[in-house]
């Protein structure tokens, strides 16, 4: 039979594993969000191309395990970090990591924590943007130290890898103006200062030039610009044109924005194909001049990435 006593006692048992469960599940709450904040902390750093940081995270004997079973070391993770993060045609990185769950390892000083990560890198490949996603599922090692949580051990469980072509946006700064560059488009700098842009969708292709004027001609009216503009490129396309025809140029005409313009069409023929073509001056702060080639027959696709670019183009501010 129960007694009193033995009631109270049991009771007191009762109450003391209550409480320490009670402090376990608040050492583990607090633990949790210690490491949430590293990982947070650390898309940052991803973001800002802060290598430093990411390396304070490590403990001094981290490695990692990629899906093929390969082991790198602290110090070959670091310069692969860094080597990304200094690379000019990576143009940004963003990292986002969703926390899965967070375990206890051996003991209190060590964290298990599995999570998902999605990776992009924005990038530059022979003048086109692209964008890298990787998305990956992580089991972590976390061990506390004096220091602090550090990371010991990442392991990939799983990995995916897509590239795309983006939609960017190009200054040319030299002509002081923005643009939009459609996905799959391609931008080179010339010898010349000047800048071409092209897009390709199956026997259908688009090239637009676009150059700024020299100082010594801010004095001419805008007429006498395009007529300039007009001289130093129509003699090589009638040339390189067969039975090359143009319209005359337009009058300046008003553009949104109060940016004034002046174009003028041609057409003919070159390998057999038809082309059409247009001169365009736009008049910014600093004179733009526009040289576009097309063939007769483009897709629906470059249509609509043709009017997004030269829709686009701005002043940069």
């Amino acid at each position: 039979m129960l007694t009193f006593p033995r009631f109270k006692l049991c009771l007191g048992v009762l109450i003391s594993i209550l409480a320490m469960s009670g402090f376990a599940f608040a050492q583990d709450e607090s633990v949790r969000k210690e490491i949430e904040s590293l990982y947070a902390k650390r898309d940052e750093a991803f973001k800002a191309k802060d290598a430093s940081f990411i390396k304070s995270l490590l403990a001094d004997d981290y490695t990692d395990k990629d899906k093929d079973g390969k082991i790198t070391n602290r110090a070959d993770f670091i310069k692969t970090i860094e080597n990304s993060f200094a690379d000019k045609d990576v143009k940004e990185i963003s990292n986002s990591t969703k926390i899965k769950t967070v375990k206890q390892g051996k003991d209190g000083n060590e964290m298990l924590v599995d999570t998902s990560q999605t990776i992009k890198f924005t990038f530059m490949i022979d003048g086109q943007t692209s964008q890298l996603q990787l998305n990956g599922k992580f089991r972590d090692t976390w061990m506390r130290t004096d220091s602090g949580w550090k990371l010991k051990f990442s392991e990939m469980l799983d990995l995916d890898m897509t590239t795309n072509a983006v939609e960017s946006v190009y200054k040319f700064k030299e002509a002081g103006v923005k643009f939009v560059v459609p996905a799959g488009w391609k931008v080179e700098k010339n010898k010349d200062g000047s800048i071409t842009v092209s897009g390709k969708d199956g026997d259908g292709y688009i090239v637009v030039t676009m150059t700024t004027f020299g100082p010594e001609t801010s004095a001419l009216t805008p007429k006498a610009q395009f007529k300039l503009f007009a001289e130093r490129v129509l003699p090589a396309v009638r040339k390189d044109l067969k039975g090359f025809q143009s319209e005359e140029p337009t009058d300046v005409t008003n553009m949104d924005a109060g940016v004034q313009m002046i174009d003028q069409e041609f057409k003919g023929t070159k390998d057999g194909v038809e082309m059409d073509g247009l001169l365009w001056l736009l008049l910014f702060d600093k004179p733009v001049g526009i040289f576009m080639q097309e063939t007769v027959n483009v897709s629906g696709r470059l249509d609509k990435d043709r009017g997004e670019l030269m829709g686009s183009i701005k002043k940069i501010e």
